[in-house]
């Protein structure tokens, strides 16, 4: 059965730029999506551009559980909040 991840952030205003992943981060999750275990990610933002939801839909939990000691995905939200911290950007995963 699939298992969906929402993650919301909040910035403080519309002159904080969002975090982008790195390129690494960004080919780790394109191999998740080839071998099938990464089946669809939508991103929204409100309409003040405050708020961004992540709703991501893997093949299974098992198929998120597995990826959380990924190397890639440690650097990845390890730099996420140092630059969240820093630009008061507010988080929130389900």
């Amino acid at each position: 059965m699939t298992h969906t991840m929402v993650k919301t952030f909040t910035r403080p205003n519309t002159d904080t730029v969002w975090y982008e992943g790195s390129s690494e981060k960004q080919a780790f999750m394109i191999a998740q999506i080839n071998a099938g275990n990464r089946i669809s990610r939508d991103i929204s933002i409100s309409e003040n551009e405050l708020v961004k939801t992540v709703t991501t839909v893997w093949k299974d939990e098992q198929a998120l559980n597995a990826i959380q000691d990924a190397p890639e995905i440690i650097t990845h939200r390890q730099a996420r909040k140092a630059y969240s911290d820093a630009n008061g950007i507010t988080g929130t995963a389900v």
